[in-house]
């Protein structure tokens, strides 16, 4: 079998969890005896500035991956991020000549839905794994600006949470009363939708409020989408993502080559590494807040390492907190 992963970035220059996981599939996929290509959007090099979409064949450890790489002209959280046309055309093309049995869209970001829509247009069956919430969440945590728990995708809520610094204060206030962004949404994309004048949050406020149906029509085309956890399931299904078919599926774990070898311990004095990306969500904070209230003497060192360029405040406020010995650094290329 012939198996396209399509996945939002990929290794060497970036190893978050979604990366590793499309990895550990292609590999897998490939010892099973199946042909697999990888395709991934791949971030322009700072100030390098071009139109259109620039494309390139390239191996790593032995995959074949496709890079599909463009300048984003505009903010972030936009229409483009959701579906790029230019990105579907260049798949039609790409689906076509390289002639797969399955797509499976690992995750749909950067290169937007277009790669489900390219896939369906072709007739060819597509596979999902949810592996966030971004089909239903612009920022794909369900996690609001406030750090409150979200069930589900509303205008205003959506728009306080990407609207950040200083103009997005008055949107937070209204966001925070229920009742009162249920009764201005509608009235303000109303206004919206009228040929006058729009300023960015009110083009925001538009695409936000048409996201949620864009989602439910793309992936009620899906042949399967994998949900990883029963809530994720529950929680894409409320939102109303009804795929043909949707089966609850965990993400596993890779079987090493060789065994890994038992610590040696020097010491009874508890040493904790964390690798990954530095986000309220992701919990680190939790761990953190343990170690604060574990006796020092018990506790050796925490070390850090994150894949990703920021790293926001609240990390070092947290390991302040800590009282612990702590070494932190940023490795957006990592040699693990």
């Amino acid at each position: 079998m012939r198996i396209a992963f399509v996945v939002h970035t990929f290794f060497p220059n970036w190893r978050a969890g979604t990366e590793v996981y499309t990895r550990s599939l292609a590999r897998k996929a490939t010892e099973s005896g199946h042909d697999v290509s990888i395709v991934c959007y791949e971030p322009p090099e700072a100030n390098d500035a071009f139109e259109g979409i620039r494309a390139w064949d390239s191996m790593f450890e032995g995959l074949p991956v496709h890079r599909i790489s463009f300048c984003k002209r505009y903010r972030f959280f936009h229409l483009k991020d959701y579906f790029n046309q230019e990105v579907e055309d260049h798949l039609l093309e790409y689906f076509a000549a390289i002639q797969p049995d399955v797509v499976h869209v690992v995750h749909a970001m950067h290169l937007s839905t277009a790669s489900i829509w390219a896939a369906k247009k072709l007739s060819l069956p597509v596979v999902s794994t949810a592996t966030d919430f971004w089909y239903v969440c612009p920022t794909f945590q369900l996690v609001k600006w406030d750090e409150s728990l979200c069930r589900g995708p509303h205008p205003l809520t959506c728009l306080a949470c990407i609207t950040e610094g200083p103009s997005g204060l008055w949107i937070r206030r209204i966001a925070r009363h229920k009742w009162l962004a249920r009764v201005l949404s509608p009235i303000l994309i109303s206004l919206g939708s009228l040929p006058l004048f729009r300023p960015d949050w009110l083009a925001n406020l538009l695409w936000l409020s048409e996201r949620p149906r864009w989602m439910q029509r793309t992936l009620s085309q899906l042949d399967v989408l994998l949900a990883p956890t029963p809530n994720t399931a529950n929680l894409l299904t409320i939102n109303g993502i009804k795929p043909q078919e949707m089966r609850i599926s965990g993400f596993g774990l890779e079987a090493h080559a060789s065994p890994i070898l038992p610590a040696q311990s020097e010491n009874s004095k508890l040493r904790i590494g964390y690798i990954g990306t530095f986000r309220h969500s992701k919990g680190l904070h939790v761990l953190l807040e343990a170690m604060r209230q574990l006796r020092s003497e018990n506790v050796r060192s925490f070390q850090t390492k994150h894949c990703h360029k920021y790293s926001p405040d609240w990390t070092s406020w947290r390991f302040h907190r800590c009282g612990t010995r702590t070494r932190h650094w940023c490795c957006c290329r990592p040699s693990l």
